[in-house]
């Protein structure tokens, strides 16, 4: 299945926009459709059904930008449930008509101190939404990664003892594990792999296994190698579809598909954003040396993860011990030992992390004061039993 996030009903409707584009293997086709207008919706629908042969619409209401927030659409939408089961009806209703499924997406509300989820869950259901999908994240999270979306898989579970259809979760499952887990502990139908899966094709193969075999003893890391020669096919998905400028439009997964690998050669990833060919990008690829190449959990999957902790040793080259370095040519400054070199490299990544967890709190409390000043805080609804 393939999933275009966020199509607006009016991209799709302007004739004068490039049309949703599919490639031909692409037999089960899905869109994520978002807008605000029932009428436009409807029409959308209807148009990616009859035109493009989508399988399955899913309406959105999890926008989080401040361009959505501030137009009223995404999230702010289910401010007014009535509204969000009309667009719902809408898109259900030309669905109905063609024999395609209609689900819809939500979030948990604004932010955490208004959460709004099960009237939106019940507008949903009432205006004829088969599943719902719950990204497990407030607008004010946008899509953070630090682990709030998996402390906040009990609200799914909560959300599937009270409704009708089937729910899905959305949000921080990075391994097979993680999606077993939740479809476990919350009871819930199944599990949206979004932004997990970027750079990580073959994450869609454990999770497969790890649903039907129950397999899920760590994650996949596939060699070097491997990695390349996915690259190299991605690259020419991108040049298929847009010749001019599919090599430009590689530049943003170079990074995620590298992301946890070290021992790469010198600006490997600059590199391969400069290359001006399909030639220069295989040939900076083909100098990745499969000997030195090793892997991180901790750098590939972050701390918001548990697999960092468990297996960070796995796959890890045997480093070269630093050469002992001289302070001075005065024999009372001797050479720095590897106890002090260790000591202040623990230091500046201690105060690195500091940083990063400062700059984070405040990106955050700046969006949760922009969203109180546009919203004002309402009492939060109960959780449905």
């Amino acid at each position: 299945m393939c999933i275009a996030c966020a199509i607006d009903a009016r991209t799709v409707l302007d004739p004068n926009l490039p049309d949703p584009y599919f490639h031909e293997s692409e037999k089960l086709r899905s869109i994520r459709l978002s807008g605000s207008d029932p009428a436009e919706v409807r029409d959308a629908t209807d148009m990616l059904i009859s035109r493009f042969g989508v399988r399955h619409i899913e309406v959105d209401f999890s926008g989080y930008t401040e361009k959505m927030l501030r137009a009223g659409r995404g999230v702010a939408l289910t401010e007014d449930p009535k509204h969000v089961e009309r667009i719902t009806a809408g898109a259900v209703a030309a669905g109905a008509a063609k024999g395609v499924a209609v689900t819809a997406c939500i979030r948990l509300g604004l932010y955490w101190d208004s959460l709004n989820y099960p009237e939106t869950a019940r507008a949903v259901q009432a205006g004829g939404a088969q599943a719902i999908t719950l990204q497990t994240r407030t607008a004010a999270d946008m899509n953070l990664i630090d682990g709030d979306a998996r402390r906040a898989w009990f609200h799914a579970s909560a959300l599937a003892r009270g409704m009708d259809v089937p729910v899905l979760v959305e949000g921080d499952v990075y391994t097979a594990a993680d999606a077993l887990k939740v479809m476990k502990s919350a009871h819930v139908a199944g599990v949206v792999i979004a932004m997990e899966s970027w750079g990580r094709p073959w994450f869609h193969e454990d999770l497969v296994r790890g649903l039907t075999d129950g397999w899920a003893a760590e994650a996949t890391i596939p060699s070097i190698q491997y990695v390349s020669n996915t690259v190299l096919r991605h690259l020419r998905y991108e040049l298929e579809y847009d010749e001019k400028n599919g090599l430009r439009a590689m530049r943003k997964w170079y990074q995620r598909y590298f992301d946890g690998y070290n021992g790469l050669p010198h600006q490997f990833v600059v590199r391969l954003c400069k290359a001006k060919s399909v030639d220069e990008v295989q040939a900076v690829l083909a100098e990745a040396d499969p000997e030195k190449v090793g892997y991180s959990f901790m750098k590939g999957f972050g701390k918001h993860t548990r697999m960092g902790y468990m297996y960070d040793e796995v796959r890890q080259p045997k480093p070269k011990p630093p050469k002992a370095k001289k302070r001075g040519s005065g024999s009372q400054r001797g050479p720095v030992t590897m106890k002090g070199n260790i000591e202040k490299i623990l230091r500046d990544k201690a105060k690195k992390e500091r940083e990063e967890e400062k700059e984070r709190v405040r990106k955050r409390e700046k969006r949760e004061k922009f969203m109180q000043r546009r919203f004002p805080t309402v009492e939060a609804p109960d959780v449905i039993e």
